[in-house]
């Protein structure tokens, strides 16, 4: 909750210790128990709709303001327009009787300042309105993903886009075949053709600025493989989790957990990936570095391209090959290791403490599916490092190294920026597994249907995809708050040369 909620919360309460009521009219008028009084710091985020009081809303990137009301004043003004008007206020449906006691708004108002102020855990007889469901990425440059794997259909709206940058259906195709299933005998066998349709936010070939709806068509959907999973809960997967905290899940194909809503996420990433080439010749690209326990080593970038692993080391294809044929053959699956790496990225980007952009970047990269881990430049390696060896040094040529993966402080240093993401086993395997049913009785769950064997061998493009969204809204972030800024020392090179 934000400092200055937490500031507003208590000086409610301790107005309301007292025996006075803090009362808002619909008019907007701001009374303490008849005796007009400017309430300072925020008073206004408990309100009342006269006689019976209501709950605000603070929406986290929106901007509202803190309203005083004097004696002399007609109508509420802002106030102390710095830190507090990082607000939003919103008026709902009574929360109390109507003979509300001032004891029983203490009560409301503590039970905010103790942390109940979030989803299941706060009264029922509170109105709640807020930002949830976790669809959307990012601030300036969002990307709002729908759908379900066996719906009619799949897509993300893309709102934030600059005006005026060519764009084709072209252009993004080819970054979904890079992630299409049925491409080869080690992944799933679902035949998607992926074709997208931009539905709008273009003009004679250029986007307008306006939002970019994009959609991908179902066109392979075998639910009835999925019948028999509809009363059970398969081990690993989301299942349980969706059923308890919504009470319903579309179990076909996993519904919204499948790793079938990474399409409309790559789709985005490939109008990111546009922009940022085009205003920083800035480029994403990602490899495969293990499988399962066979560690792949790096050779070049131009293998990647070449096999169906996106393995930067060709001479290792044909072992990966026999050793994926062998889960296949077993019902098993297998996890993996990705690397990605952003080139040509400008110093600057990043909004700390807590945006981050490494942390941005890490919770990107955590709403893949099954990912499980996520390491920026050295990661786990920096805790045997020491610090005269952790530390990149700098000289008037460049870098020296780059440990810290191209981020300082949480803001990009010019470097190459790194990451690598662990994703487990797939959960939707063929082996038996123990689970219960719905009424909490044991089962045994037997899955069918087409399934990747390791779903770190589509995920290159994926890891890429988001990498991109992350670096595009914190270039449009940064070039909105510091785009003006202009310092004497000379930003220095990603590589000194011979390091």
């Amino acid at each position: 909750m934000l400092r200055c909620l937490e500031r507003a919360y208590k000086e409610c309460a301790k107005a309301l210790a007292e025996g006075d009521l803090v009362c808002i009219f619909p008019e907007g008028k701001l009374k303490r128990d008849g005796e007009m009084n400017p309430f300072r710091h925020g008073i206004t985020e408990i309100l009342k709709r006269h006689p019976a009081p209501v709950v605000p809303m603070a929406l986290r990137g929106l901007w509202g303001s803190v309203l005083s009301r004097h004696e002399d004043a007609q109508w509420p003004r802002p106030i102390h327009r710095g830190a507090m008007t990082r607000l939003t206020l919103a008026v709902g449906e009574p929360i109390v009787p109507e003979d509300a006691t001032p004891q029983h708004l203490q009560e409301v108002v503590s039970a905010a300042i103790d942390g109940a102020w979030h989803n299941s855990n706060f009264p029922d007889t509170f109105f709640r309105s807020t930002l949830m469901s976790g669809n959307t990425l990012g601030t300036l440059f969002t990307v709002t993903n729908f759908g379900e794997s066996h719906g009619p259909a799949i897509g993300c709206v893309i709102d934030g886009c600059p005006p005026g940058m060519a764009l084709t259906e072209a252009d993004i195709q080819i970054e979904l075949d890079r992630r299409r299933p049925g491409t080869s005998r080690h992944v799933t066998q679902r035949q998607e053709a992926d074709q997208v349709e931009i539905l709008s936010g273009m003009f004679e070939g250029v986007t307008t600025g306006t939002p970019i709806a994009l959609l991908i068509r179902n066109t392979d959907q075998r639910s009835k493989d999925y019948g028999n999973i509809a009363q059970t809960f398969r081990p690993g997967h989301a299942d349980y989790t969706y059923w308890q905290k919504y009470g319903v899940r579309d179990y076909r194909g996993g519904g919204r957990s499948s790793a079938r809503m990474t399409a409309p996420t790559v789709a985005a990433g490939a109008v990111a990936k546009t922009w940022l080439r085009e205003n920083f010749g800035l480029e994403t690209r990602g490899c495969i570095s293990a499988l399962g326990e066979i560690e792949i080593p790096f050779v070049d970038w131009k293998y990647v391209p070449d096999n169906p692993f996106f393995s930067p080391n060709e001479e290792i294809v044909p072992r990966l090959e026999e050793y994926m044929d062998g889960f296949r053959k077993d019902g098993d699956s297998v996890g993996a290791r990705i690397e990605v790496v952003a080139t040509g990225v400008p110093v600057g980007l990043g909004e700390p403490l807590y945006d981050r952009l490494d942390a941005d970047i890490a919770h990107a990269m955590m709403g893949l599916n099954a990912v499980k881990a996520v390491e920026i430049g050295a990661g786990f390696a920096s805790v045997a490092q020491r610090g005269s060896q952790h530390g990149d040094e700098m000289t008037p040529e460049g870098f020296a190294t780059n440990n810290a993966g191209g981020i300082l402080g949480g803001i990009s240093s010019g470097q190459e920026i790194t990451v690598s993401i662990a994703i487990k086993p797939t959960s939707s395997i063929r082996t038996s597994r123990q689970s219960i049913h719905k009424d909490g009785a044991p089962a045994t769950v037997e899955i069918f249907g087409r399934h990747d064997p390791c779903l770190g061998i589509r995920a290159t493009p994926i890891a890429e995809a988001l990498l991109a969204l992350v670096l595009m809204d914190h270039a449009l972030r940064h070039r909105a708050q510091c785009g003006d800024v202009v310092v004497g020392t000379p930003k220095i090179a990603a590589r000194a040369p011979g390091k």
